[in-house]
């Protein structure tokens, strides 16, 4: 790989940071969720907020704790060993705000994509015991998926995204292009299986 300018790496890195799977939840769920409140599925606020706090929230608290107690030396934890657990902790989470979903009533779209949370998290539990699959480019394909499922070729050039987080991530050194690419297609596979299985 030809050598990376401090400008490229620090765009890298910008893309790296913003881009991260737990933001690039948070505009996913609001407009599902708003789309099921609109047509009176759901009430907005109750499930948005379950969806931010379980489904981003909490994981994001986890790993800021284990970073200030010095678990951790950054913040997309680099270590392949030391991502076990917070994988798990998120696992947990994703579970608990999937059952408290379903029990305010949220179906379809919105439901699906926490449960694509806790079994790919799961997955990527598993594979991380052995290899360091990456998890950003599964956070932005992942999400890219449910919202082609949901919007069809309206998604269009936010597809552009998922080169720009994977080079990212291999310009930064975290991950191979095999890492990457293994990411993407784990996102893209598992979530359009699960939800057009049991979601829609």
């Amino acid at each position: 790989m030809a050598a990376v300018t401090a400008p490229g790496r620090l765009a890298a890195h910008i893309v790296s940071l913003v881009l991260n799977p737990f933001t690039n939840a948070l505009p996913v769920f609001a407009l599902l969720l708003a789309d099921a409140s609109a047509a009176r599925e759901v009430s907005f606020m109750p499930s948005l907020s379950v969806a931010l706090l379980f489904g981003s929230l909490v994981p994001v608290a986890y790993v800021v704790v284990i970073k200030r107690q010095g678990q951790i030396n950054e913040w997309d934890v680099a270590d392949r060993k030391a991502r076990l657990k917070p994988l798990a902790v998120g696992v947990a989470s994703y579970l608990v705000g999937f059952l408290l979903l379903a029990w305010l009533g949220v179906r379809g779209y919105p439901l699906g994509f926490m449960f694509c949370h806790i079994t790919n998290t799961l997955i990527v539990l598993v594979i991380t015991t052995r290899w360091k699959i990456s998890i950003h480019a599964i956070g932005i394909s992942g999400p890219l998926m449910i919202l082609q499922m949901a919007y069809g070729n309206a998604v269009g050039v936010w597809w552009g995204l998922v080169p720009l987080v994977a080079g990212s991530r291999v310009v930064l050194q975290k991950h191979t292009l095999a890492q990457v690419t293994a990411g993407v297609a784990l996102g893209i596979i598992m979530t359009f299986l699960q939800v057009h299985l049991f979601f829609i």
